[in-house]
């Protein structure tokens, strides 16, 4: 019984040895790429930019006046189903939320200013404007 254990174990160490090494040799992930800004469409300057970030698979929303309007950023799978919204208030800074994505998916990113609650959007991105990701 003792010379079984031992040879269970050898062969489990041999196992072990191949696998390790195989998966050392396995090539990395390729990293996701962020989308450009897409940015509003009102008069000059813009007041509101949006984009994918790969790490982290975010959406985030940059208001770049303190107008009293929101940006709003707006995910979308490309030629796909919509995934999320994100809105930073009117503070001109920067907001983001994270969604995760499968690896490698292509996504969209439109912007718009409006209100609070998302109801009121003007000024969105035109749809050949909008900029793609990729997860």
């Amino acid at each position: 019984m003792r010379l079984l254990n031992r040879g269970v174990a050898l062969v489990g160490a041999s196992a072990a040895l191949v696998l390790g090494g195989t998966l050392a040799m396995a090539p990395t992930a390729v990293a996701g790429e962020d989308s450009r800004y897409a940015y509003t469409t009102d008069p000059s300057p813009a007041g509101g930019k949006a984009r994918f970030i790969a790490d982290g698979d975010t959406i985030q929303a940059c208001d770049l006046h303190t107008d009293g309007y929101y940006v709003w950023g707006h995910l979308y799978y490309l030629m796909g189903s919509f995934i999320e919204s994100v809105r930073e208030e009117t503070t001109g800074d920067c907001d983001g939320d994270n969604h995760n994505i499968g690896e490698n998916r292509y996504v969209w990113v439109a912007t718009c200013l409006g209100d609070s609650t998302g109801a009121n959007l003007r000024y969105c991105t035109e749809t050949a404007d909008w900029t793609i990701g990729v997860s």
